[in-house]
């Protein structure tokens, strides 16, 4: 059955559309593109997961994610996301970056250039392509700007994380630690940097401020915390 289910990810083109090119896609709900699929998440995605839900980032990680809480857990019966139900998708207004850009691929290069191409549809998709339309105009009605503004603070604080972990001296402690996280469902103390709401609360009780009540500030209060941390972790190595 979980072979069945099964359809990997290919490029039905390169990347060589723009904003502008022409492109249109109607979902038809049939939810095949909901099986077999690596599904990656950064905090942001997982603080909007929590909010569709009505519970907290904790909680989703605890529950709903694999690989040390960077991926969407799937069901091992049928390769299905954890979140597909009969109806469909059980948190469609939260649904991650991945799912929002389908059937799209996003490439950004260093400069901040924009790459799309197109995903090789499952085979009985019920998915309608054609029509008026461009990249863009499909993008918007995705709604997925505030995910490419979260995506890009993150990689930044993502990258600066790595070039710091590459200067400690315990290295290779710290790789083993990493591997062994990734391959097990996460626990509260792996998600201690990745859970938006554990550590804007400990941020914020460390400094006695009232923790946000917007998503997205609380979002930015999170990538403050991590370059608070990254920037004691970089005056440690020196």
């Amino acid at each position: 059955m979980a072979e069945e289910n099964a359809h990997p990810v290919r490029l039905r083109t390169a990347f060589t559309l723009t904003r502008s090119s022409p492109f249109a896609y109607q979902c038809r709900a049939c939810s095949r593109c909901c099986r077999g699929k690596i599904i990656p998440l950064n905090p942001y995605e997982v603080a909007r997961l929590a909010q569709t839900l009505g519970t907290t980032t904790t909680e989703v990680l605890a529950r709903f994610t694999g690989t040390g809480g960077s991926t969407l857990a799937i069901r091992e019966e049928d390769q299905s996301c954890v979140f597909l139900g009969e109806q469909g998708c059980t948190v469609h207004g939260g649904r991650p970056l991945a799912c929002r850009l389908y059937p799209l691929g996003r490439q950004v290069a260093p400069d901040g250039e924009e790459r799309f191409a197109e995903v090789e549809p499952h085979p009985q998709s019920a998915g309608v392509y054609g029509g008026p339309g461009t990249v863009d105009d499909y993008l918007r009605s995705q709604e997925v700007e505030p995910f490419h503004r979260a995506a890009a603070r993150y990689a930044v604080v993502f990258r600066r994380m790595l070039a710091v972990l590459a200067c400690r001296k315990d290295l290779g402690a710290v790789r083993g630690e990493s591997n062994e996280a990734m391959a097990r469902p996460p626990l509260p103390e792996d998600g201690a940097l990745l859970d938006v709401d554990a550590v804007v609360a400990r941020h914020c009780a460390e400094r006695g401020l009232a923790v946000p009540s917007d998503l997205e500030d609380r979002v930015a209060l999170h990538v403050e915390a991590l370059g608070s941390l990254l920037d004691q972790m970089e005056e440690e190595a020196r």
